[in-house]
């Protein structure tokens, strides 16, 4: 406002600003990092799924199998402090394509009763026949609670379950260390049609 009355001051002024918008690189977006947990404890197996829309981070002796994009070659680069190690995929054509599984030794979930560690906020059962129900919300050491209400889970939680066996998927509540949980092998409830 101080340069309307000088028109060329104005100008190189707006010309100046117009470069250092042009030139200086916008922040890139934060990294989203989720983490989920396929569990089987039947078996008493666990896996570990750790996704990033651009990398992953893991620890200097971390061990697991890596999924990326066809044609994605992986990168692992440390941060400035050399503190954390990162996976990337080099060429990603889309978010949320870098994912690091790996094998767990236990999972939040009593391989003996099924009632959960942590605190659960949203819980959906499928029976081996196909039938989804929800349950609510489940505290830790509680029995199983009773369906609710039909119907499943959000869809990209379901995705690349196995047919014809009892699964469970969870979303757990604040300071779990995971944002979802998905589990065969599964001990029916008492009450249930599947134990008649």
């Amino acid at each position: 406002l101080a340069l309307r009355r000088r028109p060329r001051a104005a100008g190189a002024s707006g010309a100046a600003a117009a470069a250092l918008v042009l030139l200086v690189p916008a922040p890139a977006p934060a990294a989203l990092e989720r983490v989920g947990l396929d569990g089987d404890l039947a078996a008493g197996r666990w896996l570990e799924v750790r996704s990033g829309s651009a990398s992953v981070p893991l620890a200097a002796e971390e061990t697991g199998w890596f999924l990326m994009p066809p044609g994605a070659e992986p990168r692992f680069e440390a941060d400035a402090a050399g503190e954390r190690l990162f996976a990337e995929a080099d060429g990603a054509p889309s978010a949320g394509s870098v994912h690091l599984l790996r094998a767990r030794a236990s999972g939040p979930l009593d391989p003996a009763t099924g009632r959960p560690e942590v605190a659960v906020d949203a819980l959906w059962t499928r029976t081996a026949d196909g039938r989804w129900s929800a349950h609510g919300a489940w505290s830790p050491g509680e029995a199983f609670p009773p369906p609710a209400a039909p119907g499943g889970p959000p869809g990209w939680s379901a995705a690349g379950l196995p047919q014809g066996v009892r699964v469970l998927v969870a979303l757990p509540g604040e300071g779990a260390g995971f944002d979802w949980l998905r589990a065969t092998g599964v001990p029916a409830p008492p009450e249930s049609s599947e134990s008649r």
